[in-house]
C-alpha cells in the first residue's frame, strides 16, 4: 500500500496509476521499492497535463488513460536507455564467425593464456591418464588449435571433444576443475 495521498483527484486516474505503477514495478530495471516514486512520477505527469483537458472533447477516463500510459512509455524509455548495457552478448565456443565450410570458431580465436608451471604439471599428469590416442590429442592442443588440428591430422572434431570430455573428468577428480 502507498504512503501517497492523493484526496481530491479524480479516483479512477489515482487507481489507474497505482496499477501502471504496480505493473512498472514487475519490469527488469523496476522492483517493488521504486512503486512510490514511479506512482508520483505518473501523478506529475498526470497534474501536468490536466489543464489541457476539455471535457467537451473527451471523457476524463479516456484522456487520464492515455495521459497515464504515454507516461509509462517514456519513463520505460528512460530506464531503458540508463540501463548499463555493455554490449557483451553469450556466444558458444563453437559458433562459426564466418559463413563458409572451413570457418573458424570462436574457440579456435581466443588466445590462450600461459599457464603457471604446476598447473602445466598438473595437466601433464592428467593427460597421461587419458588412453594414448586421447593423450595425443590432448598433447597436440597444447600448441594448436582445434580447427589446426582437424586440418593437419584429419582427427574429426567429435574425437578431439570426446578426448577433451574425458580430460575434463580426470581434472575434475584430480581438484583442478577450477580451471575448467
Amino acid at each position: 500500500m502507498s504512503n501517497n495521498s492523493y484526496h481530491g483527484i479524480n479516483p479512477y486516474a489515482v487507481s489507474f496509476i497505482a496499477y501502471r505503477a504496480r505493473k512498472l514495478t514487475n519490469l527488469p530495471f523496476f522492483n517493488s521499492t521504486d512503486f512510490e516514486d514511479l506512482q508520483q512520477d505518473l501523478m506529475l505527469a498526470y497534474l501536468g497535463a490536466l489543464p489541457k483537458f476539455n471535457s467537451d472533447k473527451g471523457d476524463p477516463r479516456s484522456f487520464a488513460k492515455a495521459i497515464i500510459n504515454n507516461a509509462v512509455i517514456n519513463i520505460i524509455k528512460a530506464a531503458e536507455s540508463e540501463k548499463r548495457w555493455t554490449g557483451q552478448v553469450e556466444r558458444s565456443l563453437f559458433e562459426p564467425m564466418s559463413s563458409g565450410e572451413d570457418s573458424l570458431i570462436l574457440e579456435d580465436i581466443i588466445g590462450r593464456e600461459d599457464c603457471s608451471p604446476d598447473l602445466g604439471m598438473d595437466i601433464d599428469k592428467a593427460i597421461a591418464m587419458l588412453k594414448p590416442k586421447q593423450a595425443e590429442i590432448c598433447n597436440h592442443l597444447k600448441e594448436k588449435t582445434v580447427a589446426e588440428l582437424v586440418k593437419d591430422t584429419g582427427i574429426s572434431r567429435g574425437s578431439i571433444n570426446n578426448a577433451l570430455k574425458n580430460l575434463r573428468e580426470i581434472a575434475k577428480k584430480m581438484g583442478l576443475d577450477i580451471y575448467l
